[in-house]
């Protein structure tokens, strides 16, 4: 099995070394490669990226600006974020799509993983499985698991088995290849650019699963 882990990197440098040190250290004994789009960079998020390549012969880094104003997780986010992020995630699956990788592991740069995340999400009989996080400051309510089509509703993880099933998710799962030879893409949508890849998915048939289990933190903004 042939595992991708890629993301999106902006202006990350203030946790982006705890980040690549967590997926250098994911506990899995076949291929990995790296692939990270650097876009509108402001710190030295570039360097740092460019010095882990030098450890990682497997590793691809592209960069493209769009000169687009800072997410501060306000109105920016659902007017310009939201479709940069399309944009590029669906770049990554174009890159994956030239590998001959089986799984995409997206890893968003503000997320630690542990080292058994990957294999615990490998072990979910499913087609996208995501590591739970909380999306909240650690305020332990909003997470990236939720259901519903029009109206959707963060799910309650303390009435869920560890495994669980969902209609939307982001931020920490790995996609199975299928998936997206199947033509599952991103786009802009005011609950985030993972809306209308998730929802692409179920309607073809695939499944979505989510799994406790502390596998990963989120961390939402650099910390003091």
């Amino acid at each position: 099995m042939k595992v991708l882990i890629a993301a999106p990197v902006r202006d990350r440098a203030w946790i982006l070394p705890e980040y690549l040190k967590a997926i250098e250290n994911v506990s899995f004994t076949e291929s990995i490669q790296y692939y990270f789009i650097i876009n509108d960079c402001a710190d030295n998020s570039r360097q740092i990226l460019d010095e882990f390549k030098t450890k990682h012969n497997n590793c691809v880094i592209d960069e493209i600006n769009f000169n687009a104003p800072k997410d501060e997780r306000n109105s920016v986010r659902i007017s310009h974020t939201f479709n940069a992020l399309s944009f590029f995630r669906n770049k990554i699956v174009e890159y994956f799509l030239s590998t001959d990788c089986d799984i995409l592991f997206s890893i968003d740069t503000d997320i630690i993983i542990k080292p058994e995340c990957l294999n615990r999400l490998l072990e979910v009989d499913a087609d996208i499985v995501s590591a739970f996080i909380y999306n909240d400051y650690n305020q332990k309510k909003l997470g990236n698991a939720l259901i519903g089509r029009d109206k959707i509703v963060h799910i309650d993880i303390s009435t869920r088995e560890e495994i669980f099933s969902c209609s939307i998710t982001g931020a920490c799962y790995i996609i199975k290849r299928s998936v997206l030879e199947a033509g599952c893409r991103y786009g802009w949508h005011s609950w985030g650019e993972d809306t209308p890849f998730c929802f692409s998915a179920l309607d073809k048939g695939f499944k979505m699963k989510c799994r406790q289990g502390d596998l990963a933190e989120h961390f939402m903004g650099e910390r003091p």
